[in-house]
């Protein structure tokens, strides 16, 4: 392959920044170029290639000169070492760290408009290459880009190579595209509460649903009377199920007929490039592009990644015998009385239950069922009969069925640049409708924790304070 360069060297002094591309890419324009910065325009993106000063003052020429660049107004994308960090966690050893310094880079890059793009691989890019309390490690190079760049390019990131032959980490970036999980399920959108005919639909699909239960109910109440035509106790489950049918039938039609009437609040219109472009930051930052297994090897392959995640975690968390020695209970003295267990036995009311759900967090990540605390809020007036009656018979029979409770496991990283299985912390994600359960509890128990806990526990106990 063929390539050009571009340089900043002069006469007497050898470059230090230095662009080569291929010529089978668009002829690059110079638009800028200085002892920190090179410019240059290519099918028109902006491409700027950066090696900052040591000093503190002489960079502030360069973030003089990135603000008149970002005043081009056109997609732009910077790469290099700025030797500056943008926060005290890129630094590791060392001097305490120049705040004065770190705050006008920081300032820079929020008058440009520039983002930091998602990345890979190591942590910090420049090392001293020394060895104990002597070592020194920053993230100095980086790449950060604006809005147009990022409409243009959405899955664009790269990766934080080796040292090897220097003392800063290559960086290799590039479009990755993020392939869609093989395992999405529906989920509820907030939004969709604020269309003119959101409750009207939900009224009539719940309907239906209870429509056709009824149905069923009738289908079977009649198959058992005609193979029992003398039973009674058939003939009246029958008649039952029958005026059941009729009176859902009779609300189905009522809701038909009525006009769906929605209050509409007016907002400030929103910034949904800057919501959109963090929502595929963070897309982009937990999307698993490679993996490290146990034997050092490293895969970019998404099904030999979930095979390593899901071998890991399963031997994590696999079961394991232990033994129970009762006898420790004895030593336990009882302070629950029977107040107190009736308390805890009494089945929830209606407020109750309302009260738990309302305070729950209605954003929150939903579980399987992909419902969100914000539907049963906004809804409450239409699912809560049926929310109620499952809650205190899953409350009285002491017995919550199958898949109620299931989870959606999400993989976080604990680190930026996580690479390897244990660089992850797996959490759950449950259904509201089994989240009802734990809250009520929760609350309930929260009222006796004077009396299980000792007055000598006082860290993550309400209304103790650790320092006492």
């Amino acid at each position: 392959m063929q390539n050009k360069v571009i340089h900043n060297s002069v006469s007497n002094k050898k470059g230090n920044i230095w662009l080569f591309w291929s010529k089978t890419l668009p002829e690059p324009t110079v638009v800028s170029m200085s002892s920190q910065m090179i410019t240059v325009s290519v099918g028109g993106f902006l491409v700027s290639g950066v090696h900052a000063h040591v000093g503190v003052v002489q960079r502030r020429f360069l973030w003089t000169k990135m603000e008149l660049i970002s005043d081009l107004k056109q997609p732009w994308m910077t790469i290099g070492d700025f030797n500056s960090i943008t926060s005290s966690e890129e630094k590791i050893g060392g001097r305490t760290v120049n705040r004065k310094s770190m705050q006008e880079f920081n300032t820079c890059l929020a008058n440009c408009e520039l983002i930091q793009a998602p990345k890979n691989g190591l942590q910090h890019s420049w090392s001293n290459c020394q060895h104990g309390n002597r070592r020194i490690l920053c993230n100095l190079d980086r790449v950060v880009y604006n809005q147009l760049w990022f409409q243009k390019n959405e899955d664009w990131s790269y990766k934080v190579g080796l040292r090897i032959a220097s003392d800063h980490s290559p960086l290799l970036g590039g479009n990755v595209a993020v392939p869609k999980p093989k395992n999405v399920l529906w989920k509820f959108q907030k939004m969709w509460s604020s269309h003119p005919g959101f409750m009207e639909v939900v009224l009539q699909c719940w309907s239906e649903e209870k429509l056709k239960e009824a149905e069923e109910e009738v289908k079977e109440a009649m198959i058992d009377s005609d193979l029992n035509p003398f039973d009674t106790a058939a003939l009246d489950r029958l008649v039952t199920a029958e005026n059941n049918l009729n009176s859902k039938e009779v609300h189905l039609s009522t809701m038909l007929k009525q006009k769906a009437r929605v209050k509409w609040v007016n907002e400030w219109s929103a910034n949904t490039s800057f919501f959109y472009t963090n929502f595929k930051i963070r897309q982009s930052r937990n999307f698993i592009s490679e993996l490290q297994d146990h034997n050092g090897d490293i895969t970019t392959d998404q099904a030999k990644i979930a095979d390593t995640l899901i071998q890991h975690f399963q031997k994590k968390f696999q079961f394991q015998d232990v033994v129970n020695d009762d006898t420790l209970l004895e030593a336990i003295q009882k302070v629950i009385n029977e107040e107190d267990q009736q308390m805890l036995d009494a089945i929830p009311d209606e407020e109750e239950i309302k009260s738990t759900i309302f305070h729950m967090d209605p954003d929150s990540s939903p579980g399987p069922d992909g419902f969100s605390g914000w539907l049963y809020k906004s809804c409450w007036d239409i699912i809560k009969h049926d929310v109620i009656q499952a809650v205190q018979l899953c409350w009285k029979r002491r017995f919550i069925p199958k898949g109620l409770n299931s989870n959606f496991l999400v993989l976080l990283p604990k680190i930026d640049g996580a690479k390897t299985p244990n660089h992850f912390r797996p959490i759950g994600l449950r259904n509201v409708s089994y989240k009802i359960f734990t809250k009520i509890i929760n609350t309930i128990l929260s009222s006796l924790m004077n009396k299980l806990i000792t007055p000598q526990q006082v860290a993550y106990i309400k209304g103790r304070s650790i320092q006492e």
